[in-house]
């Protein structure tokens, strides 16, 4: 009933041939749904009669014979239906019961008709993601020592992904399908990185293992790192061996790795599983139950040698956030794009710092590196909000920005200086919001807000330096209107005002953010 009108929609239902046709459909639907469900139930009962008179049984069909015939029955059938209605869980479940290792191509291409017959049908994404890592697996179990082998896991995965750039391409704003470009993605790392810690020759230096237990004993390492997964595990959908990898790649040593600014915010990039994580998925017909098919990363060393694996990350990270860039230039109220975006964000800045800090003063590039990214990415969102000011997407990527920038500063090993960029950033936005409302002659609701949250973030700032009896260098160029905590405050009470006024209906909400200022006021008298 998307994008219908209701009353012609309920018109057209009582209309008597709609009516009939549908009776029929529905009429259909129910035969095929009991043929398949006697199917499967027959082929259980003929199988377990046959066992018993197997011995003095004169037919030539097979117990296999029989299983065979009812398992095809039942592949048809659930086909059928599935093409008509993708939504019942249990036909997926069905074939997912029958389905061989050669059938990839099949269960594809019917998750595909599927798909474009209802893009959101969660129980087919479900269905093609569990194809794919139940391919992955078994290729790897059967021929696990096969170049050709690993070639088509990656060929599939590599196709995968082009398919979700066509589907982006016809509806940019399916969070569906960036939710699969997610699993691909995540695949794709895990497969790259498996197959360069499986290397004999990754082993560490006695100086690098003694570098590793030190930090080891010091500093708990993130999750997954110093552990044992399964391969088919590793191909749930989840970032965590991304993120590891690229947390190990981007650093010369373990020590300087357990410092690495993006470490803190492990979480900040972390993207969960989205199949489960056992070890249930069976091994498929003509292949053998390998049971060393786990790889164990307790070998891993401080820095990938592989130059191969290691470029094929990078470049694959590289790829993702060109892509999110082309997404928000085409539309700037791409939630889901900035969604993505924020997920990339810490492993791309660690990436930066990485290539910045070959000369001697690296703490230096470091810093300079991370203030010169942050300033271009608040430019490219000060873009979309002078060019769209109440579409709320960007200014919630906007936020997600600053704070990124107030966690960089509280937890950074150099606090001053990662400080100065804090602030640095906080006065910039600052006078673009400001000059933003007065572009649109204070008629932004998006722009009263995010000023608020800028000058509340000062306040916060000020209060810290006068309890500890510091001051923040102050950036070239401004004025000192920040140091003062009562002029900070007049112009957030401002702000809020100005939102009563263009937002009644938040009215509560903005009266208990006044108490909340009139509260901190009277704590600093």
């Amino acid at each position: 009933m998307h994008n219908q009108n209701r009353t012609q929609y309920k018109a057209r239902q009582s209309d008597p041939i709609v009516a009939d046709r549908l009776s029929k459909k529905a009429s259909s639907w129910n035969t095929l749904t009991r043929q398949l469900l006697l199917s499967r139930h027959d082929g259980t009962t003929k199988v377990n009669v046959q066992e018993k008179h197997l011995a003095g049984s004169t037919t030539t069909t097979t117990t296999s014979q029989l299983r065979r015939c009812d398992e095809e029955t039942c592949l048809k059938v659930s086909y059928k239906l599935l093409l008509v209605n993708p939504d019942p869980s249990y036909l997926w479940n069905a074939r997912r019961e029958l389905i061989t290792f050669t059938q990839l191509s099949t269960e594809l291409e019917l998750t595909k008709a599927a798909l474009q017959r209802n893009p959101k049908a969660y129980a087919a994404w479900y269905h093609r993601k569990w194809c794919v890592r139940y391919f992955a697996h078994n290729d790897r179990t059967d021929c696990s020592t096969s170049t050709s082998t690993t070639c088509s896991v990656q060929l599939v995965l590599e196709q995968e992904l082009h398919l979700c750039s066509e589907l982006l391409n016809a509806d940019e704003r399916n969070f569906h399908y960036w939710n699969y470009r997610r699993f691909v993605v995540g695949a794709m790392a895990s497969q790259i990185h498996l197959l360069s810690s499986s290397s004999s020759s990754l082993v560490r230096t006695p100086v690098e293992e003694d570098k590793y237990n030190a930090a080891e004993s010091s500093q708990p390492p993130p999750p997954l790192l110093h552990t044992t997964i399964d391969y088919c595990s590793a191909l749930d959908g989840s970032w965590d061996t991304f993120v590891n990898a690229l947390l190990i790649t981007s650093t010369n040593s373990i020590d300087q790795y357990h410092y690495s600014p993006c470490f803190p915010y492990y979480n900040l990039c972390r993207i969960g599983p989205q199949l489960t994580r056992n070890n249930s998925v069976p091994p498929a017909v003509g292949c053998s139950d390998n049971k060393n098919t786990t790889t164990s990363l307790n070998n891993l060393p401080s820095c990938i040698t592989h130059e191969k694996q290691r470029n094929q990350l990078l470049e694959l990270l590289r790829g993702e956030w060109g892509f999110t860039t082309q997404k928000i230039e085409q539309n700037f109220s791409n939630y889901s794009a900035y969604h993505y975006r924020s997920k990339l964000l810490p492993l791309w800045i660690s990436v930066l710092i990485s290539s910045s800090s070959s000369s001697e003063n690296n703490n230096n590039n470091s810093v300079s590196t991370i203030q010169q990214f942050l300033l271009s990415e608040f430019q490219v969102v000060r873009n979309a909000i002078y060019t769209e000011p109440d579409d709320q997407s960007s200014w919630w990527y906007h936020r997600y920005l600053l704070d990124y920038c107030k966690n960089i500063a509280t937890t950074a090993s150099d606090n001053d200086r990662h400080n100065f960029i804090y602030v640095n950033v906080l006065l910039l936005e600052r006078e673009a919001i400001q000059e933003l409302l007065r572009a649109e002659d204070g008629q932004c609701k998006w722009g009263w807000i995010t000023l608020h949250a800028i000058l509340l973030r000062l306040m916060e700032i000020r209060l810290v330096e006068s309890k500890t009896n510091t001051t923040t260098v102050c950036p070239e160029n401004y004025d000192s209107s920040f140091s003062n905590l009562q002029l900070l405050r007049e112009e957030a009470e401002e702000c809020l005002l100005k939102l009563i006024e263009l937002d009644p209906d938040r009215l509560l909400r903005y009266q208990d953010m006044l108490q909340d200022l009139h509260q901190t006021k009277e704590l600093d008298m």
